[in-house]
């Protein structure tokens, strides 16, 4: 039983860990595109392009505030500790 305990943690805490660094941020160079995105489009560059990052990837960026506009999805203000 303690071996249980002990395997369930160290899940845990590796699940934790991964969490915690994420995703590495690929280079990308997914252009702009040529008008603005749909909602239903918007989400779809969100996946297609989940590996870029919005401030990056131009493709990403409008998107991503494609989606903000829409009021979809509100960003995480970071704070620096």
């Amino acid at each position: 039983m303690p071996a249980l305990i002990i395997t369930c943690i160290a899940i845990v805490l590796g699940l934790l860990i991964v969490a915690a660094v994420g995703r590495p941020v690929q280079e990308c160079n997914h252009p702009a595109p040529d008008r603005s995105y749909t909602v239903d489009e918007a989400h779809h560059a969100m996946q297609a392009y989940r590996d870029c990052d919005h401030q990056t990837c131009e493709a990403k960026f409008v998107a991503f505030h494609t989606l903000v506009d829409a009021g979809k999805l509100i960003p995480v203000e970071r704070t620096s500790r």
